[in-house]
């Protein structure tokens, strides 16, 4: 009698099972590591944004103070260029950033940048919130203002100029 030489069936089905099993672990791996870089990258640019706002404030020798710095080109010294650019790491299809009357929240998870107080008046302040995509940040985004603070958030209110 003849033996066959080669694998059966089920050491093939096996085989292919823990090759899609490995996969999928892999694949997993990536997606954590890319929120983590895209979560990098928003900080990071938030913190171009604070600088670039301080730029803009010298450049108008603070008479306004931050008044408009949410909504003036970065062209221009001002920071809407570089807050759109962080959003779009947290969402690419995005295209707007919201003013002083758009409150971010656990459950609005949108853009925001406050440059003004209530009043309208020389603010002297602004700060901005982007949402964070990471596993652990799901609810949460990161805030920046002209204080120097930059933390994780998860919440700021209408018309508020610093974080939380």
């Amino acid at each position: 009698m003849q033996k066959n030489k080669g694998f059966t069936l089920i050491e093939l089905l096996v085989v292919i099972a823990i090759i899609g099993i490995l996969a999928s672990v892999i694949l997993a791996s990536l997606s954590n590591a890319r929120n983590k870089g895209a979560d990098a990258a928003i900080k990071s640019t938030l913190n171009s944004a604070r600088s670039q706002a301080e730029l803009y404030a010298l450049g108008k020798d603070l008479t306004n103070g931050y008044e408009g710095v949410c909504t003036t080109a970065s062209s221009l010294n001002g920071i809407s260029d570089l807050v759109l650019a962080a959003y779009k790491k947290f969402d690419n299809n995005q295209g707007t950033v919201g003013g002083d009357d758009t409150a971010f929240s656990t459950t609005n998870r949108v853009a925001v940048c406050h440059d003004r107080v209530r009043s309208g008046s020389n603010p002297s302040a602004w700060a901005v919130v982007v949402p964070l995509k990471g596993p652990l940040t799901t609810n949460y985004g990161w805030c920046v203002d002209s204080s120097g603070k930059s933390k994780e958030v998860d919440s700021l209110g209408v018309n508020i100029v610093s974080c939380p």
